[in-house]
């Protein structure tokens, strides 16, 4: 009766291995697929902080015309106050 019981312990053990082997190549395919995700966004964080670095570059230079604008309409009002101003 032992060698029987053993006999029915080894082939359950089998049996049990066959189902453990497919959820480890099923696990091994998923961390790979994330892993492959993981590495498409961060390429695409890096894409987005280089899109972020132009727009705030942009974002400065738009800053530095305007003042240079107000700079320019503040001298065209003083010239066309000179120009209006009796002699």
């Amino acid at each position: 009766m032992d060698n029987k019981f053993w006999d029915y312990v080894v082939k359950g053990l089998s049996i049990l291995v066959i189902p453990l082997i497919i959820w480890g190549a099923t696990l091994q395919s998923k961390v790979a697929v994330q892993d492959e995700k993981l590495e498409t966004l961060k390429s695409e964080v890096d894409k987005t902080r280089q899109i972020e670095s132009g727009i705030h570059n942009n974002s400065l230079a738009l800053a530095r015309l305007e003042e240079k604008l107000n700079a320019t309409n503040k001298s065209l009002e003083k010239i066309s106050d000179l120009l209006d101003s009796p002699r």
